[in-house]
C-alpha cells in the first residue's frame, strides 16, 4: 500500500516510495543509465516489474551495464541504447529510431548531465553543460513528444546548484563573459527547471507533465570525480552545502522515482521537488536548498525556449496540438476520409536525389525530406490508408483546408518499391475563398511523380 507524502523524509529511500507500486505494463526512458542516480532508478523501476529503455553513450558501457542488469533482472524488461546528447544529429537519429521502432512512454527521466567541467564546446558548439544537460534534452523530449503517452510525465534533473546563475540568454555559451565551471553548471540546471516548467504549461492540457527534480548531494556518483580540491573553493565562496545532508545512493533517486512513478503526482506538475517533498521558495542564494524565484518566471522560460530553438535550428509549437486531433473538417473540402486503415509508425524511402521519411501517429504525419522545386509542402498532414490487395497500400495525406497540392503514396511492401503523386491545382488566378468554390478544371492540375525504394518501416495489418 502506498504512504502519504507526510511520511517521507530526507533519507526516504525508492524502496519506500514505491512500496505497494506495481510498474508493471509502464515503459520509461533514462538518459545517463549507465552509472549512479540514472542506473539506479533503473533498478528501481525493473524491481517493480517496470519496463526501461537505457541510453548510454558508448558500446563498452552498453556491454558493461547490460552485464550487471541481466544478472540481477530479466532482459525482456530493458533494452540499452547508444546516444550522445552532446550531438544534435545523434539525438536525431536516435529519436527517428525510437519513432520507427513504435516505442510507446510512460516517461521520461532525464537524467544524464555534466558538472563543474572545464570549458569546452560540443561539436555544434555549444558551451558544454549548458549543450548537454539544457539544449541535448530540450532537443530529445520535443522530438519524443509523439512517442508520450497521455498520463505520461517528463521528469529532469536539476540540483540545488540551480540557485548559482540564473540563464544569460545574451550569452549562453560564455562567449563574452569569463567562464566560471560553477556559474555554467548553475546555468544549465536552471534551463533544466525552466524548461520543465515551460514543457507542463505546454503539455498540460494533454495530461503530459513535467517536474524538475533536485535529488540533493549524492556521493556514489561520478559526477565530482574529474574535480579537484581546489575546484570546490569557488563553490563554497557562492554557496553553502554543509547545511546540505548526504545521502546514500538509493535515498538518492528517491525524488525523482516519486514524480515518474508515484500515483500522488498522476494529475500534477510544473512542480519542484527535492528530499520526497514540495520544495518551497528560498531566495537566498547562498543556502543550498529550496527554489530559486527566477525560475518560477514564466515569461522568462518562454524565452529561453525560443532561445533553445534557435540553437538548434528546430521549432516547437508554442501551444501543443495533437495532431491527432486535427479534425476532419479542417481539410480540404474534396477529400474524404476512407473506411479502413492501416497502423503505421514510420517508413524511410529512397529516391534518386533524397532520403524522404515519414513518422505516423494515429490519425497524422510528419514529412521530412519531400521536396518539389516551387512547391510549398506542408511538413505534416492527417492521412488515410487503405489496403488494395496483400502488401499493396495506398497512403492519402490530408493537408489542411487551402492547399492547393494533394499527396498519395503507393505502397508495395512485397517489392519494396513505392511511387509519390503530387498532384497541385494551378489556376489561372488566385481562388477567392470567401466565394463559392468553383469547379476545378482537370486541365488546371499538374502532376509530379516520384519513384522510390522503401529502406526501413514496418505494418501492422488493418487495424
Amino acid at each position: 500500500m502506498t504512504k502519504n507524502l507526510n511520511h517521507y523524509h530526507v533519507h526516504t529511500t525508492w524502496n519506500e516510495v514505491l512500496d505497494g507500486i506495481s510498474l508493471k505494463n509502464k515503459k520509461y526512458l533514462i538518459t545517463g543509465a549507465n552509472i549512479g542516480l540514472g542506473k539506479e532508478s533503473a533498478k528501481a523501476i525493473l524491481s517493480h516489474e517496470g519496463y526501461v529503455v537505457l541510453t548510454v553513450r558508448t558500446e563498452e558501457k552498453k556491454q558493461q551495464l547490460y552485464t550487471e542488469l541481466s544478472s540481477q533482472f530479466d532482459d525482456a524488461l530493458f533494452e540499452i541504447k547508444l546516444l550522445d546528447l552532446s550531438s544534435l544529429n545523434d539525438i536525431r537519429r536516435f529519436v527517428k529510431q525510437i519513432i520507427l521502432e513504435d516505442v510507446k512512454l510512460d516517461g521520461i527521466l532525464a537524467n544524464a548531465g555534466v558538472m563543474a567541467t572545464d570549458f569546452k564546446l560540443t561539436v555544434d558548439g555549444f558551451e558544454q553543460q549548458f549543450g548537454i544537460n539544457h539544449l541535448g534534452h530540450f532537443l530529445l523530449i520535443n522530438k519524443l513528444t509523439p512517442c508520450l503517452l497521455k498520463g505520461a510525465r517528463v521528469v529532469m534533473m536539476t540540483s540545488g546548484a540551480h540557485r548559482l546563475s540564473n540563464v544569460d540568454l545574451d550569452d549562453p555559451n560564455f562567449n563574452h563573459r569569463p567562464y566560471s565551471r560553477w556559474t555554467a553548471y548553475g546555468q544549465s540546471k536552471s534551463a533544466n527547471v525552466l524548461f520543465a516548467f515551460e514543457f507542463d504549461r505546454r503539455w498540460k492540457d494533454y495530461n503530459i507533465r513535467a517536474f524538475a527534480v533536485a535529488p540533493g548531494i549524492v556521493l556514489d556518483t561520478n559526477l565530482h570525480l574529474h574535480l579537484q580540491h581546489d575546484d570546490f573553493k569557488e563553490l563554497a565562496e557562492k554557496q553553502d552545502t554543509n547545511k546540505v545532508p548526504v545521502k546514500s545512493l538509493s535515498a538518492g533517486v528517491a525524488t525523482q522515482i516519486m514524480a515518474l512513478c508515484h500515483p500522488e503526482f498522476a494529475d500534477k506538475g510544473g512542480i519542484f521537488l527535492e528530499h520526497c517533498s514540495y520544495s518551497q521558495i528560498n531566495e537566498d542564494t547562498r543556502q543550498g536548498t529550496g527554489v530559486i524565484p527566477w525560475v518560477l518566471d514564466v515569461a522568462f522560460g518562454q524565452k529561453l525556449w525560443h532561445l533553445s530553438e534557435e540553437m538548434v535550428n528546430e521549432t516547437f509549437t508554442e501551444y501543443a496540438k495533437l495532431k491527432s486531433e486535427v479534425s476532419y473538417g479542417e481539410l480540404a473540402h474534396n477529400r474524404l476520409p476512407q473506411s479502413k486503415k492501416i497502423s503505421l509508425t514510420g517508413i524511410e524511402f529512397k529516391t534518386e536525389n533524397a532520403v524522404i521519411e515519414i513518422f505516423f501517429d494515429q490519425k497524422s504525419c510528419t514529412i521530412e525530406g519531400y521536396h518539389q522545386q516551387g512547391i510549398f509542402i506542408p511538413k505534416e498532414a492527417n492521412y488515410e490508408a487503405v489496403e488494395v490487395r496483400n502488401n499493396l497500400f495506398f497512403v492519402d495525406l490530408l493537408f489542411p483546408e487551402h492547399t492547393e497540392i494533394t499527396l498519395s503514396i503507393a505502397l508495395d511492401f512485397t517489392t519494396n518499391k513505392a511511387l509519390f503523386i503530387l498532384t497541385q491545382y494551378q489556376p489561372k488566378s488566385l481562388p477567392d475563398h470567401s466565394k463559392p468554390i468553383p469547379l476545378k478544371l482537370a486541365s488546371n492540375y499538374q502532376q509530379y511523380f516520384t519513384p522510390a525504394i522503401i529502406l526501413t518501416g514496418n505494418h501492422k495489418g488493418l487495424s
